[in-house]
């Protein structure tokens, strides 16, 4: 029952998250004509929901570097921006006629293939509801947004791996959190993957049916929707926090405005192409190296718009100005616009990060980047996906072996066929290059391909479909759709593995204490030590060192406390192997006001034993945490006998 009612309660929040993204989006944008479908329809709410969120993450960005991270600014901000957007367009939202109008647009994009959708992703928030049981995401994200929401503003922590990190997302984590909501954050997550749902479904429909016919499209649309959404890193991913499919649906919504500029012929779409693609810049530090894709495609399809040179511009300045918040927040704090990773990786130094620890990254991050590598890529992603060297991942779909179609088909119409306009299909097979070449040249692995796979299904619908004039080849190209969503060989058993335990949700989640015990690895060592800290009143930082307690930041952040044990950063395990050496284990936490110290007994080759006894030296107690192999150590003010556990 705790399960049922956890899925029911983040379905609401959800919902609710998508309905004021939308209201806050169409108070911004104009009002619109009534769309020709209801695929064309469905790509403007999405389009709208993906706007109006990202109008808001940069007002929340506003709010958390001005120190008014709090819920009730953010309530007012948004009514503000509403009731402003309103006036502006002359529909005052105090008018019945404003929400009859909003009603009428959102009703009008329903129709069967649509509904049958809407339940599918239904199925997928399923798994939404566990809390994330000690992913990277927990170790980085949440522990930011932890630190945000508990500050009521934007702080950065030197003890996590990448202090200057660019995080638009991220603020809607800390926002919920500063609403207890913390149970929902993977609710955020499945927004994403509503937004890409859809968003793959209403453009495919809308290229499709011009020469397939509403059905045959709809079901092609439909199965290039499933062909993104059921594939095994789509939903493996869908589980946590991390914002891999949220990077996906924004990139996807990026597209669509464009697109939705194209088609409809109208220019004021490319404003709305500015804020979401400015949002996504701002989503990741490596994304800057995306701006310039951005910029090209915007300009392409201003000027087949026949957009005035004061317009374009204007447009552009927008989108870098959307774009630039993080990595100008960085310029004033560090004196430099990029994160210590980005230095180290262009100039091989940096003043906060060591060139060996990022080394160790690197050979983690490393990929295949020959031209073979290249050329391969799209059958090694489908066949080889759980290939450690490469992608690791469980697998994906069939839709990823047609990679390069797209773009090969726009090539072939420009060169033999002399059409060299930035149409639809062109200026879309233009980003999704950008993005190819983006994750070829960072690292292949799977969940950061699910940046493109979205744009692949859109791309591919709308240069195929032109080709589909003849009304022999339809159901064809409904089998060849439909053929897309063939899984990886032998990611069956992990799609069935995650269906099993899903089902079995009502039987083992009875609660999220039981289930964090069990499955989060670190989590009782969390409890025990946020239970000791409280009783003697014992201030400081947690180190933790080694083993099950890794990931722990957010958990940790939940309780009060701040874990700062991590691979990099002046918390850095590298550093504190040299330390321990040198016997300067002490000074190491004096200058990092370290109050306590889990340690593994198996930590790190046996690191934690000298450790131990350093920190035993200098004075600090020990307690063994029940029911593991970790021990606390702490900085007693009195004698170590007289410390019990709690």
């Amino acid at each position: 029952m705790f399960a049922i009612i956890r899925f029911v309660e983040g379905l609401l929040f959800a919902h609710a998250f998508l309905l004021a993204s939308y209201i806050l989006g169409a108070s911004i944008l104009w009002p619109r004509e009534r769309a020709d479908s209801s695929a064309t329809a469905m790509m403007r709410v999405v389009c709208t929901m993906a706007f109006g969120i990202s109008s808001y993450g940069l007002m929340l960005f506003v709010l958390g570097l001005a120190g008014f991270f709090t819920l009730p600014f953010m309530a007012v901000s948004f009514v503000a921006i509403v009731i402003a957007g309103g006036l502006v367009r002359k529909q005052s939202p105090f008018r019945l006629q404003y929400w009859r109008v909003r009603c009428a647009d959102l009703a009008q994009c329903w129709d069967l293939p649509f509904l049958f959708a809407y339940y599918c992703m239904l199925g997928l928030a399923v798994v939404a509801v566990l809390p994330d049981p000690g992913s990277d995401a927990v170790l980085y994200h949440l522990a930011y947004a932890e630190d945000w929401a508990r500050a009521g503003k934007l702080v950065v922590d030197p003890f996590l791996r990448y202090p200057f990190y660019a995080s638009n997302y991220t603020l809607f984590f800390a926002a919920l959190l500063a609403g207890h909501g913390g149970s929902f954050v993977n609710f955020l997550t499945w927004v994403g993957a509503f937004l890409t749902g859809f968003g793959v479904c209403a453009s495919a429909r809308a290229f499709l049916q011009t020469t397939l016919g509403y059905r045959w499209a709809a079901v092609a649309a439909l199965a290039l929707m499933f062909s993104v959404v059921l594939s095994p890193a789509f939903v493996h991913w869908l589980a946590s926090a991390f914002i891999d499919v949220p990077l996906g649906a924004f990139a996807l919504c990026s597209v669509l405005c464009l697109q939705l500029a194209l088609i409809e012929r109208d220019r004021r779409w490319l404003w709305a192409f500015a804020v979401t693609a400015g949002f996504l810049v701002g989503m990741k530090a490596a994304f800057l190296a995306l701006l310039p894709v951005f910029v090209v495609a915007a300009f392409a399809a201003a000027r087949t718009l026949r957009t005035g040179t004061r317009q374009v511009l204007g447009v552009l300045g927008l989108l870098c100005v959307c774009a630039m918040p993080w990595y100008a927040r960085n310029l004033i704090l560090a004196g430099d616009p990029f994160p210590p990773i980005g230095n180290i990786a262009l100039y091989g130094d940096d003043a906060f990060m060591r060139k060996t620890e990022w080394d160790i990254i690197q050979q983690d991050l490393l990929t295949s980047r020959s031209a073979q590598a290249f050329v391969t890529l799209p059958v090694r992603a489908f066949m080889q996906a759980t290939s450690h060297a490469d992608f690791r991942d469980y697998g994906t779909s069939a839709l990823i072996m047609l990679l390069f179609v797209p773009i090969v088909i726009v090539l072939l119409e420009w060169f033999f066929l002399g059409r060299y306009r930035a149409d639809a299909a062109a200026v879309s097979a233009l980003i999704l290059a950008g993005f190819i070449g983006y994750w070829f040249g960072t690292s292949t692995f799977l969940r950061y391909g699910l940046l493109l796979t979205p744009t692949l299904a859109v791309c591919l619908a709308a240069s195929v479909a032109p080709l589909l004039r003849n009304v022999p080849v339809r159901a064809l190209t409904v089998l060849f759709a439909l053929a897309t969503i063939v899984p990886t060989p032998g990611s069956g058993v992990y799609l069935q593995q995650t269906y099993d335990r899903y089902k079995a949700l009502p039987d083992y989640y009875t609660n999220e204490d039981a289930f964090l015990r069990v499955f989060e690895p670190g989590y009782v060592e969390e409890e025990f030590t946020a239970a000791v800290l409280r009783k003697y009143g014992i201030r400081g930082r947690v180190y933790a060192f080694g083993g099950g307690n890794f990931g722990a930041s957010y958990y940790f952040r939940r309780n009060g406390l701040v874990n700062i044990g991590d691979w990099v950063g002046s918390g850095s395990y590298f550093r504190l192997a040299m330390a321990i050496d040198t016997h300067q284990a002490i000074q190491y936490f004096n200058d990092l006001h370290v109050g306590a110290v889990e340690i593994d007994n198996d930590a790190l080759g046996g690191l934690g034993v000298p450790l131990k006894e350093q920190l035993l030296a200098a004075g600090f107690c020990a307690l063994r945490v029940p029911g593991t192999q970790s021990q606390l150590l702490v900085r007693f003010r009195g004698p170590c006998r007289d410390l019990a556990a709690p």
